[in-house]
């Protein structure tokens, strides 16, 4: 045991930057992949699952000490038994997340299908769905740190270096981190350092923990604690690249229209909780013919007719604004994957790369013996200004030239919107980054030309639109938001 030392609490609040669904059990749920409850009934982010987010991020930085971290079983089994090594629990020890001041959020539900890279439709047998919780939605986050069992005197340091990056937007949680889902930043990151006088009062089963330490251990809270980690200097083993994505419908040149016409996004989903009358006056366009007094009775024939819905969310409440809050339509990030993967591969076979490119595409967008390398967020409105158009299509008749059958049906398209999306590239292949840094090259020039189609209705002028991908130098630690 050290002497003169007990206990470390660090809290904060966990904020997603998009939607976010962890693994769960529930027979009786008609969706694919549920998320987990607990016995309330309560979203729930089990501790297990935070701890393995923070030892993976810590890895990245450098070693982590066995205080921390034994490894794997196989790993552990495997040790020399002549050491008398004997399993430990960590002195990190998450409490269990759960969502901040009781929210109460509706439950999303999104629909997923592999997509033929041969044929550009649906792959036979490979859809899905998935519930999750929106984007803005808010997580108590607490660890406490043994420093009392801790010999090497560093679990606490490690911990905080680690955090850091989660402050700064590094955070990845739950399933389909690479597909959009689980981007998560740390917001009011607090750390209160308790003595072996406060054995009596913390822990204590019959309060609750955040009760405890706003009521009686706020005298412990550090108001500086750079010192106790700025000693323990980071040593990547995972090098990081950043960037962020846009894709903009119908952008201006010198504040005039698209010179080469109107073009139209039309993002699908099968289970939405979109409706025509989600769009307000200004954001549905109506022919100038149309009478104003007859809208709804043409919005309630529309949602009967709609064979077509808007990917769509509602964004909770985002402290920061970094997000836009509310109803809207997004663009899920296994979407912007898909055509980015599609995209590269096409180019790799027309501009005849050599065979190590495809290499480089797997460990991009990863394979079922390897994680993806490219983690890529859902995208988001960046202005609130987006419209949306009704279009009525339908098949034709090479015969008659006429509808054929009963083809007829409604497709809503966005004209006007701009959404915005985060990339992630960690790899621990030197030269790596350098070759994915001329990988979007490449897509930016495709995007730039319009040429990276996405969504419904390619074949029918809708989804060529524009992209652009920034890309920033090699992350280093900057310092994050401990306010």
């Amino acid at each position: 045991m050290t002497q003169g030392r007990y206990k470390t609490l660090i809290s904060g609040t966990l904020v997603q930057q998009s939607a976010f669904s962890t693994g769960g059990n529930n027979p009786n749920n008609l969706v694919d992949s549920p998320l987990s409850l607990d016995g309330l009934g309560r979203p729930i982010i089990r501790g297990t699952s935070l701890a393995g987010a923070l030892i993976a991020q810590a890895k990245q930085l450098g070693e982590i000490g066995e205080q921390i971290s034994q490894g794997l079983p196989n790993a552990q089994k495997s040790k020399d038994a002549s050491t008398d090594l004997r399993l430990r629990e960590s002195v990190w020890r998450f409490h269990h997340a759960h969502l901040s001041n009781n929210q109460s959020l509706d439950h999303e539900y999104r629909s997923g299908v592999a997509i033929s890279n041969a044929t550009g439709a649906a792959k036979e047998g490979a859809k899905f769905s998935v519930e999750t919780l929106p984007a803005g939605t808010r997580w108590d986050l607490l660890l406490e740190i043994d420093e009392y069992l801790d010999d090497s005197e560093n679990a606490l340091a490690t911990a905080l270096l680690s955090l850091e990056e989660w402050c700064l937007g590094h955070c990845w949680l739950g399933r389909d981190v690479a597909r959009g889902l689980g981007w998560m930043k740390l917001e009011n990151m607090q750390v209160y350092r308790l003595s072996p006088e406060h054995a009596a009062i913390w822990p204590n089963s019959t309060k609750d923990t955040h009760t405890i330490i706003q009521q009686d251990l706020a005298h412990t809270l550090l108001t500086d604690f750079d010192s106790l980690y700025k000693h323990l200097l980071p040593q990547r083993k995972t090098q990081q690249l950043i960037g962020t994505g846009r894709i903009t419908i119908n952008p201006r040149v010198d504040d005039e229209e698209t010179p080469w016409g109107l073009e139209m996004l039309a993002v699908g989903a099968e289970d939405s909780a979109w409706s025509p009358q989600s769009l307000s006056d200004e954001q549905l366009i109506m022919p100038e013919v149309f009478d104003p007094t007859t809208r709804d009775s043409l919005i309630d024939e529309k949602i009967t007719h709609q064979d077509n819905l808007l990917a769509w969310t509602n964004v909770a409440t985002t402290q920061e604004g970094e997000l836009l809050e509310g109803p809207q339509p997004y663009i899920p990030g296994s979407s912007i994957r898909g055509v980015l993967r599609h995209a590269l591969e096409d180019f790799s076979k027309l501009a005849s790369e050599p065979s190590g490119a495809s290499n480089i595409l797997t460990q991009l967008f990863g394979s079922m013996e390897h994680s993806a390398e490219l983690l890529i967020s859902d995208a988001y409105l960046s202005k609130p200004d987006y419209q949306a158009v009704i279009l009525e299509m339908h098949a034709e008749d090479e015969f008659t030239g006429s509808t054929f059958a009963t083809s007829k049906f409604d497709r809503t398209a966005l004209v006007q919107g701009s959404f915005e999306f985060k990339l992630a590239l960690q790899t621990s292949h030197p030269t790596a980054l350098q070759h994915y840094r001329r990988l979007f090259q490449q897509l930016n020039q495709l995007g730039n030309q319009h040429f990276l189609p996405i969504g419904a209705s390619q074949w029918r002028g809708i989804g060529w639109v524009h992209w652009q991908f920034e890309l920033e130098q090699d992350n280093n630690l900057t310092g994050g938001d401990h306010d």
